[in-house]
């Protein structure tokens, strides 16, 4: 395998940060950070083009691969311990957080932070969100009770929304139509998670059944407007509630999987009619993917006892090979 650039940000068993080769060696601790702290959420975002990451926690820094610093804006703090940051929208202009009373899911309010006028917007209660990244907003699945119907099972009132500020809010397909695109019954009971592209221009969205019984989850990818670009069937899919990844170039998707011949990752061009292809060999505690800034390399990482194995797999031909890392692999940042 021939030297791979750029560095990987990955978080240690102790809490540490820190930048590392993508061959999992020279851990650099990043300056001006500190680690997590027990119990603390070690999830860490970074932005479309990996300027900024940001902690679910509530700080935002922005990012070169020697350092990170600390952006100063209203987030530079903790957040409550019900709110989190959950993704960047409008590229890095602004985040999305989500907050919540502790009561039942009904209760979690979305809200979009313009870093730089400082200025904040409520989108209302959702169930599942995401940022666009395409302008301040976010696609969101609401927290919606089951509309009974007169057939023997409930059909499922949730769906797919685009609320950007300022803007009417927009469905882009319910949930009863998207188990129709997936040959799946009407009435089949979904939480829907939802994955746009770097350029907002389209999104995945995960079928998981709420009761459960299958491994995988069924997707379809949508275009902005909600028109059907592809399918992939359960066999094929994600594995539930996982974090498909998006190309640098948002032409392929990829996501770990549970096949016919057991644990793989695959990578789908997102167009009607393309073949899943398949990297087999995989550990089956394999984790979220993450792309290389070139496109040409995915890392998938996963963790035994106390100790992190890189999956890291060749796009064109999905070749694998299988490292030690020195925590989980958050983002893989240019060099």
């Amino acid at each position: 395998m021939r030297a791979l650039a750029g560095r990987i940000i990955a978080v240690s068993n102790d809490g540490a940060l820190g930048a590392s080769d993508p061959d999992g060696t020279h851990l650099t601790a990043l300056s001006r950070w500190r680690a997590f702290g027990p119990g603390e959420n070690p999830s860490v975002i970074a932005s479309p083009d990996s300027h900024y990451l940001a902690t679910a926690a509530g700080t935002v820094m922005a990012v070169d691969p020697r350092e990170v610093a600390v952006v100063d804006h209203p987030l530079s703090g903790p957040l409550g311990s019900n709110s989190a940051i959950v993704d960047f929208t409008d590229g890095d202009r602004g985040v999305v957080v989500m907050t919540s009373d502790g009561g039942p899911a009904a209760a979690a309010q979305v809200w979009v932070v313009d870093l730089a006028h400082h200025h904040v917007t409520g989108l209302g209660s959702a169930n599942e969100v995401a940022g666009d990244p395409s302008a301040l907003g976010a696609f969101v699945t609401p927290v919606t009770a089951l509309m009974p119907t007169e057939g023997p099972s409930p059909e499922p009132n949730t769906q797919v929304e685009l609320r950007d500020t300022g803007r009417p809010r927009i469905v882009l397909a319910t949930a009863a139509e998207l188990n129709d695109d997936v040959g799946q019954p009407p009435g089949e009971l979904l939480n829907l998670t939802v994955f746009p592209d770097r350029q907002g221009d389209k999104v995945a969205v995960l079928l998981n059944p709420i009761n459960g019984g299958r491994t995988n989850s069924a997707m379809v990818v949508l275009g902005r407007s909600g028109n059907l670009l592809d399918v992939v069937d359960a066999a094929v899919g994600p594995i539930e509630y996982t974090t498909p990844s998006w190309s640098p170039d948002d032409r392929s998707i990829a996501y770990t999987s549970m096949t016919e011949k057991g644990p793989a990752v695959i990578a789908l061009q997102a167009r009607a009619g393309s073949r899943p292809r398949i990297a087999g060999a995989v550990p089956s505690e394999a984790g979220p993917c993450i792309w290389s800034p070139d496109g040409h390399w995915i890392a998938c990482s996963s963790q035994q006892g106390s100790m992190f194995r890189w999956l890291i797999v060749r796009a064109s031909n999905m070749a694998t090979y299988l490292m030690t890392g020195p925590g989980q692999a958050l983002a893989w940042l240019p060099a």
